[in-house]
């Protein structure tokens, strides 16, 4: 089996899952993931050629049934997809959950509950408090990209979410006030201890 590893530029997280397990999509396997918004004007030349090198490497060409990383049009199963697309064809009662999608590539990076992903700040201690990192917030991430072979389409890439590194805190999705934001609304209470507060 051939890898390669890439640190992605930062992205911002949505639909995050990185502190516990959750059912994936199909509902087989619980896994760890989030969704990378990834800027289209990033530098993603390193991914293409890590891509490119485990295919290589593992069978001395790209093969033709090997999945695009751009994913072409909706029903395309490539690693990244098209942000601007996801925004348009959202329902309009959810579109404005997808704004942050504009201007973006998405990137669903998972891994599985058997291996979960290193969460650690900026200075590389690890995050225990969920509170301390949700979607919104700006990260970059580890990932493995490794070559299998898959029963109906043959010859495969895959991609597993090593690391995920909070960078900065960004403002919660679909409007939200964060806890912080929250408490410096509040002035210091003056309370009498003598006094029946009901």
């Amino acid at each position: 089996m051939a890898t390669k590893t890439y640190i992605t530029p930062k992205f911002r997280c949505s639909f995050m899952n990185v502190f516990k397990a959750v059912p994936n999509m199909s509902n087989t396997a619980n896994e760890y993931n989030v969704t990378a918004l990834i800027p289209k004007d990033a530098d993603l030349s390193g991914l293409k050629q890590a891509w490119d090198d485990v295919a290589k490497e593992e069978w001395g060409k790209i093969p033709p049934r090997l999945r695009p990383l751009y994913s072409r049009h909706k029903d395309d199963k490539g690693m990244l997809g098209d942000g601007d697309r996801k925004y348009a064809e959202a329902d309009a009662e959810k579109q404005e959950s997808y704004d942050a999608y504009r201007g973006c590539y998405t990137a669903n990076l998972k891994s599985a509950e058997t291996k979960p992903p290193k969460v650690v700040d900026a200075n590389k201690d690890e995050i225990i408090n969920v509170a301390d990192f949700k979607s919104g917030d700006y990260a970059r991430a580890v990932l493995e990209l490794s070559s299998y072979d898959h029963k109906q389409w043959g010859p495969q890439v895959s991609v597993k979410l090593l690391v995920i590194q909070k960078l900065a805190d960004g403002p919660a999705f679909g409007g939200g006030v964060s806890t912080a934001a929250a408490l410096d609304m509040l002035d210091p209470a003056e309370v009498d201890p003598n006094q029946d507060l009901f």
